[in-house]
């Protein structure tokens, strides 16, 4: 079991260091996407730009994760809206999002810690268990909200191992 897990670390590493292929109309929408500014500058075209991003499906989900910056917040929230659209939508379908990759990409720290943490999200909503392969890893994590999932799943496993049990 334990060896099964690092492969599917190791795996996971491999196929998030790898760029995900996007097709030409991605990466332009991605590219209009990243130009929008504040006060609603580009965002005519940046409207344009994410119903093709949205309209790609599952094929855009990691590119477009891939595209976050947490230094831009207008540009976070048409990416983070687009992804949240694409995994809707993938889900009303009856597909599933690429677990793997979104275990590999939530786990890699080199990524922007909000979009990892959406990543983790997206993860968990289909793959429960999920949460007790990455949170430990979390503990020490640069993101502070996945360190803060880290810490209270931890105190849940001391408190759960701290109360009587029926047998007691």
């Amino acid at each position: 079991m334990r060896l099964r897990l690092c492969v599917v670390a190791v795996l996971s590493v491999v196929l998030v260091t790898t760029p995900a292929p996007a097709d030409e109309a991605t990466t332009q929408a991605i590219a209009t996407l990243k130009k929008v500014a504040r006060e609603g500058k580009g965002n005519e075209d940046a409207s344009a730009a994410w119903k093709v991003l949205v309209s790609k499906g599952g094929a855009a989900l990691m590119p477009t994760l891939e595209a976050f910056d947490d230094s831009n917040p207008t540009v976070a929230n048409w990416l983070r809206t687009a992804v949240n659209t694409i995994a809707e939508n993938e889900q009303a379908a009856g597909r599933k999002l690429p677990l793997a990759e979104l275990e590999g990409f939530a786990a890699n720290a080199k990524f922007a810690a909000t979009t990892r943490r959406l990543a983790y999200e997206l993860l968990v909503a289909q793959d429960p268990e999920a949460k007790a392969r990455l949170l430990p890893g979390f503990l020490n994590d640069k993101s502070a909200e996945l360190r803060r999932d880290a810490i209270t799943y931890q105190l849940e496993i001391l408190e759960r191992a701290a109360r009587p049990t029926t047998k007691a």
